[in-house]
């Protein structure tokens, strides 16, 4: 599970911002089932970034996948000879200085920080720190003069220190070379399900949503789809039955492409209610039917197997009472066995005081988005503003108590 995400100088996100996904500790409920305990950790499973519109909200959520996308892309399809492919802040120091990344996150072998330092030509820094007990242990450290690894790190005779590129990250180089101790780490990131597209040369998209075309390609192909494949597919029309969509099931084929030499591409059908041949190609549906199972096919394989999904703009096109069921699906237990996160950005204020005053969300798992005056994005959690017990958060929120909402007065807008 993700314990903390620490980015720097990327996007509209300037000086170094933090999301935490530790529980709060004094006033918390301790009958309350949300948090998960992960060794002496109190872990969220669910965290929402609340903000204006080009507050940079998006941007945290985008950082994370960029993360990902470099961990798993960079030793075998970053360019040799292109440096870096980042996106630091667009003006003033944001040009030159260097951008960080950096996660803290839970695993069977222990806590483990894994973060690096790269600027437009070169990764500068590189580190592992684990916690298999109470005590760190140094797995390696990378900069500009080499590498030093622990001694606690077999592999690093194995591995070596040249094998890694200038522009390419060790821990991906050392993965794809067959290191088994850091396999554990890797597989993390690459079960990173996100819809944020991130810009890193050949690699356009994050892994995980490569990951979903993948299985959903795959699944065109109806004489050999993959058992797996097929029950994801049944769970998504699940949940399309339980929002009320009139949708009872899903089937898959493979279009004919125009271009006789082009790849089959997958197209859905729904089967409504009504009769035994009322079929409907999915993209004629709502809008809210076809987010519903674009989201289905990320959150529904995370809830069952683990990982953390990071969606943009979460119930965009979907009822409040379905976007809150989708949120309670992860932080209660009993649908979310395995620890599965959920991470997004919203407009939704409903999840903020929801039904019978009881809001989907507790108030540490709240983040709010702003930009200062150099166009920087900052993020803060709620509970820095110490709401009152009992407090309506949506109306709070609103009226611009916590921050994060626009500023209607006619300034101009600042970088994205």
């Amino acid at each position: 599970m993700l314990i903390e995400f620490r980015v720097a100088n990327h996007r509209s996100i300037l000086d170094e911002q933090a999301l935490v996904m530790r529980a709060a500790g004094g006033g918390a409920d301790p009958d309350d089932p949300t948090p998960r305990v992960v060794g002496r950790e109190r872990l969220l499973p669910v965290a929402a970034i609340y903000g204006a519109n080009a507050s940079g909200k998006s941007n945290m959520l985008n950082a994370l996948a960029y993360m990902a996308s470099a961990v798993i892309d960079s030793h075998a399809r970053w360019d040799p000879l292109g440096g870096v492919p980042r996106d630091p802040f667009a003006w003033g120091r944001g040009r030159t200085e260097p951008s960080l990344f950096e996660v803290t996150i839970a695993l069977e072998v222990g806590r483990a920080q894994y973060g690096f330092v790269v600027d437009d030509q070169r990764v500068l820094e590189e580190w592992l720190f684990v916690w298999p007990k109470s005590r760190r242990q140094r797995w390696f450290e990378r900069d500009t003069n080499g590498v030093l690894f622990g001694e606690r790190f077999p592999d690093a005779q194995r591995i070596g220190s040249p094998m890694s590129r200038p522009n390419s990250l060790l821990l991906s180089a050392a993965v794809q070379n067959g290191s088994s101790q850091l396999a554990p780490i890797y597989r993390w990131f690459r079960s990173l399900r996100t819809d944020c597209p991130v810009n890193v040369g050949a690699a356009e998209l994050g892994s995980s949503v490569r990951h979903v075309r993948r299985m959903v390609s795959d699944m065109s192909h109806a004489a050999s789809v993959d058992p797996k494949d097929e029950d994801k597919l049944r769970q998504v029309a699940d949940l399309l039955n339980v929002a009320d969509t009139g949708i009872l099931d899903l089937r898959v084929e493979a279009s004919t492409p125009r271009d006789p030499k082009g790849p089959r591409q997958p197209r859905f059908w729904a089967l409504h209610a009504g009769a035994p041949d009322a079929w409907l190609p999915l993209e004629q549906e709502s809008d809210g039917t076809q987010a519903l199972f674009h989201l289905g096919l990320v959150m529904l394989p995370a809830l069952r197997d683990g990982g953390v999904v990071v969606l943009d703009e979460l119930g965009h096109g979907l009822h409040p009472l379905l976007a809150s069921q989708l949120v309670q699906r992860f932080n209660d237990p009993a649908t979310n066995p395995k620890g599965a996160q959920l991470l997004f950005s919203t407009h939704d204020t409903a999840l903020l005081h929801g039904e019978d005053d009881r809001p989907s969300l507790r108030r540490d798992q709240i983040w709010l988005a702003e930009k200062d005056q150099q166009g920087a994005t900052t993020l803060t959690p709620l509970s820095r503003y110490k709401p009152r017990a009992g407090e309506n958060l949506a109306k709070g929120y609103l009226r611009g108590r916590f921050g994060g909402v626009p500023y209607l007065g006619g300034a101009p807008g600042a970088q994205r």
